[in-house]
């Protein structure tokens, strides 16, 4: 968390259920520790989508359903930086 706060990170990928800190509440921690700053782009791995959307606290850019394959993150982070570079 603290390297993830300190850092500058295009994206983000967290499982929603993690040993230690689920990825739901690590998006909360690393907004909580950004201060203000903009957050990466965050997407969160999970086979339980509909609860993971609804125990989440901090919106996630995309929630991918488990199992997947390397190209729907690539896909994911393609659409998602194209959207950021269009708003800026």
């Amino acid at each position: 968390l603290d390297v993830l706060a300190e850092k500058e990170f295009d994206v983000v990928v967290a499982d929603y259920q993690m040993p230690r800190m689920d990825g739901g509440k690590l998006f909360t921690a690393l907004a909580a520790a950004r201060e203000g700053r903009p957050l990466p782009r965050r997407i969160l791995i999970t086979g339980r989508v509909e609860a993971a959307r609804e125990d989440i606290e901090v919106p996630v850019d995309a929630v991918l359903r488990k199992p997947f394959g390397t190209r729907e993150i690539v896909e994911i982070v393609e659409v998602r930086q194209r959207a950021r570079v269009e708003t800026e």
